[in-house]
């Protein structure tokens, strides 16, 4: 729900009613979600236990936990790790030619499908992409993943991560770094072939 409201707020996109909420819920994520807005006028470093600990009383859980000093670099989680593993099987550096091939073909397939959309439409995929990720894509999945904002499709780990990679791509390349991807030499080359087709140097 939080999330939600952030992406109403940063983007005009409303995905709050997904989650059918309540009027006690909808009440709860806005008191939260103002708590957060309100710390980002003079926000810095640390301010985040600030907010984690007004949240957390409201919540009545604070007697459970204990904040302490520690650094993040000092934190691996399980999706951590796997990020990384994921980030060192695709390097580019050592990365097998076949995935990147089988990647920039899924990503033509991805130009070719935004080429008909309008740009609000493509960022729609794109955050969506990013909802579906922050749950995890496994690469080596056949099928399965879905996209209400791509109706009737099908897609496999890597196809979804192809369009994932895409539609930032095209509507937020300034993001790119940030979803941890690495698939530019596979973009690379999909765009090369893509515009090959279309006729284009």
């Amino acid at each position: 729900m939080l999330q939600s409201l952030l992406l109403r707020k940063l983007y005009g996109l409303d995905f709050v009613n997904q989650y059918k909420p309540s009027q006690n819920m909808m009440n709860r994520a806005t008191e939260f979600f103002k708590a957060f807005e309100d710390s980002l006028a003079s926000f810095n470093a640390g301010d985040e236990y600030a907010v984690f600990e007004k949240i957390a009383t409201a919540l009545g859980l604070i007697k459970y936990f204990a904040l302490s000093c520690v650094e993040k670099s000092e934190i691996k989680t399980e999706v951590d790790r796997k990020q990384d593993q994921f980030n060192e099987t695709h390097n580019p550096a050592n990365a097998d030619p076949m995935i990147t091939i089988m990647m920039s073909s899924y990503m033509v397939g991805a130009l070719e499908y935004f080429e008909g959309l309008l740009p609000e439409d493509i960022e729609k995929v794109a955050f969506e992409c990013a909802m579906v990720g922050q749950n995890g894509i496994s690469p080596a999945q056949k099928s399965g993943y879905k996209l209400n904002n791509v109706p009737g499709k099908d897609f496999s780990g890597y196809e979804l991560l192809a369009y994932y990679y895409v539609s930032w791509a095209i509507s937020h390349p300034e993001m790119l770094d940030k979803l941890h991807l690495p698939f530019a030499d596979a973009y690379s080359m999909a765009k090369q072939m893509f515009d090959s087709r279309r006729g284009e140097k």
